[in-house]
C-alpha cells in the first residue's frame, strides 16, 4: 500500500508541475520545485485521507481480540511520516534484545508525546498496545485508532496524586477551623471576652473555605513524587502525621490570632475584635501556601499552581474591603485601624510562613520523603 501511496503522489506532483507550466515564468525555473512540492503535499493529504476513511468505518463497541494489522500499518507509517516532517531522527540502541516471540513490557520515562511515536516507528513488528488517558479514547481518529490496536484506556482521576490533593485541601480546612475553635474557647475558658463576632466566623469561613481550598484540590504533582514508594491501599486517610499537622498548624493559627485580639483589646472590644478578625483571615490565606507540601518549600521550584494565586488574591481583596469600605465596616462591626495596628496585623498574618517554613527544614512535619 505504501507503493500505492507513492505512485499516486509522483503522479499529482507530475499533474501540479503540468499545470504549472502553463506559466511561461514558472516552466523553467519551478519546474522541479514544483513537482517535490506537490508530490509531498499529495503525499500527505492521501494518507490522512486515507486513515480519516478508514475510521469511519471503526464500530467502537465491538470488542476486539486480536490487534489489526491494517490499522497497525497505518498507525506505524503515520509516526514515521510524523518524525520526518519534524526533522526527527531517533537513534535507538539494544532492539536485539526486545523477544520477537514472546510478550515484553515498556515503561519510558514519558517526558513528552513522543514515546508512541518513536515506539511505532521503531518497532514496526511489534504488536504494541499503549495505556493511555482515557481521555484520549474520546477523540475521533485517536479513538478509534487506539481501539483498533488494542490500546486501553486509564482513569488517572483516582491516582494516589489526586488524593494527596485532596488531602492537602482536608489538611486546610481541618487546620484552619480548629484555630477558630481554640481561639474562642481558649479566650473563654480564659475569661477574655470573645474574640470574634459570629459574623466574623461566618465570614473568615466563606473566604477561606471556598476558593483556597478548591486551588489546593487542583495542587500538581510534587517534583519528587516518582521517587517515593507507592501508598500502602490499607493505609487509612487520617493518619497519624495528618493529625499531628492538623492540631499544631490549628494552635499556631488560634495563638497568632489570640495574640492580636489581646493587643487590640487594651485599645477597645472594636479594636480587639477587628484586629483578631485581620489575622485570623489573612494568616489562613497564607497558610494555604504551606500546605502545598508537607515537606518542601511553600515557594518550591517546579510547576506552580495556576490557581493559588488568584484564590490568595481574591480572599485578601475581600477581607480589605471590609475592614476598609466603611458601609461594610458598620455591618460587620469592626474599628479604623492604626498604621501601627496594620503593621502588627501584617507581621502576625505572615508568621504562619517561616513557622512552618522552619519545621519543614528540621524535618518536624510529621512526614518523610524516604526514597524507594
Amino acid at each position: 500500500m505504501l507503493y500505492v501511496f507513492l505512485a499516486l503522489a509522483l503522479l499529482s506532483g507530475c499533474a501540479l508541475t503540468y499545470a504549472a507550466s502553463g506559466f511561461a515564468s514558472l516552466a523553467a525555473v519551478w519546474q522541479v520545485p514544483v513537482f517535490f512540492l506537490g508530490s509531498f503535499l499529495a503525499l500527505v493529504v492521501l494518507f490522512l485521507l486515507v486513515v480519516l476513511v478508514s475510521c469511519l468505518f471503526v464500530d467502537p463497541k465491538k470488542l476486539l481480540e486480536k490487534p489489526s494489522g491494517y490499522f497497525r500499518f497505518l498507525l506505524n507509517e503515520f509516526c514515521r511520516l510524523a518524525l520526518a516532517l519534524g526533522g526527527v531522527h531517533v537513534n535507538v540502541t539494544g532492539l536485539e534484545k526486545v523477544p520477537r516471540d514472546s510478550r515484553f513490557l515498556l515503561v519510558s520515562n514519558h517526558r513528552f508525546a513522543f514515546d508512541p511515536l518513536v515506539f511505532y516507528s521503531s518497532m514496526p513488528w511489534a504488536d504494541l498496545a499503549f495505556l493511555s488517558k482515557k481521555e484520549n479514547f474520546s477523540i475521533f481518529v485517536v479513538a478509534q485508532i487506539m481501539r483498533e490496536v488494542l490500546c486501553l484506556p486509564v482513569d488517572r482521576n483516582n491516582d494516589r496524586e489526586s488524593l494527596k490533593s485532596i488531602l492537602k485541601a482536608i489538611q486546610f480546612l481541618l487546620s484552619s477551623n480548629l484555630g477558630e475553635v481554640l481561639l474562642i474557647f481558649v479566650a473563654t475558658v480564659l475569661n477574655l471576652g470573645s474574640p470574634l463576632l459570629p459574623i466574623h466566623i461566618l465570614w473568615v469561613n466563606l473566604i477561606t473555605d471556598s476558593l483556597p481550598a478548591l486551588a489546593l484540590g487542583m495542587e500538581p504533582a510534587e517534583p519528587d513524587v516518582m521517587d517515593l514508594p507507592p501508598r500502602d491501599p490499607r493505609s487509612p486517610i487520617f493518619t497519624r502525621p495528618l493529625l499531628l499537622r492538623v492540631i499544631y498548624q490549628g494552635l499556631m493559627i488560634a495563638g497568632l490570632s489570640l495574640a492580636a485580639y489581646l493587643t487590640g483589646a487594651r485599645v477597645s472590644p472594636d479594636t480587639g475584635h477587628t484586629m483578631a478578625f485581620a489575622v485570623l483571615a489573612f494568616s489562613q490565606l497564607a497558610h494555604a501556601f504551606n500546605v502545598r507540601s508537607n515537606t518542601h518549600s511553600a515557594f518550591m521550584r517546579g510547576k506552580m499552581n495556576r490557581w493559588m494565586i488568584p484564590a490568595f488574591l481574591s480572599g485578601v481583596a475581600l477581607q480589605l474591603c471590609v475592614l476598609l469600605v466603611p458601609f461594610l465596616q458598620g455591618l460587620f462591626h469592626v474599628a479604623a485601624l492604626t498604621p501601627a495596628q496594620w503593621g502588627l496585623v501584617a507581621l502576625l498574618s505572615l508568621m504562619p510562613l517561616p513557622i512552618v517554613e522552619m519545621l519543614k527544614a528540621l524535618g518536624l512535619t510529621g512526614e518523610s520523603r524516604t526514597k524507594r
